[in-house]
């Protein structure tokens, strides 16, 4: 398993969240693999509160099946502004265009 460069400057504020994956029957029929891209949503967010850039990777796995609850980091693309936002127990939506691919918590964050 490939293991992302922990240097990169998306890596200086990341979360620790579960994030429960959508099932085939929520519009979800592929696996879900580590290293990849999402919009993550806020779910208790203000109205002028966007969407941010964010990698998916998933904790000692390279891939997981739809529909499973798996631990996962979240690198943020702008990790400045995600530090305004990304707190414990924060919930939030991880879409891929306007589908929504999973739901979170976040459960830790580094400072």
């Amino acid at each position: 398993m490939a293991l992302p460069d922990l240097e990169a400057s998306a890596f200086s504020f990341v979360a620790l969240c579960v994030v429960s994956w959508a099932t085939a029957e929520d519009g979800s029929s592929r696996s879900v693999r580590s290293d990849q891209r999402s919009q993550l949503r806020y779910l208790e967010r203000t109205q002028d509160e966007h969407d941010v850039d964010a990698r998916v990777y998933l904790v000692g796995l390279e891939s997981g099946t739809s529909g499973a609850d798996l631990p996962a980091l979240i690198a943020f693309v702008d990790p400045e502004r995600a530090r305004e936002r990304c707190r414990e127990g924060a919930r939030f939506q991880l879409l891929r265009g306007q589908r929504v691919d999973a739901t979170g918590v976040v459960r830790m964050v580094t400072r």
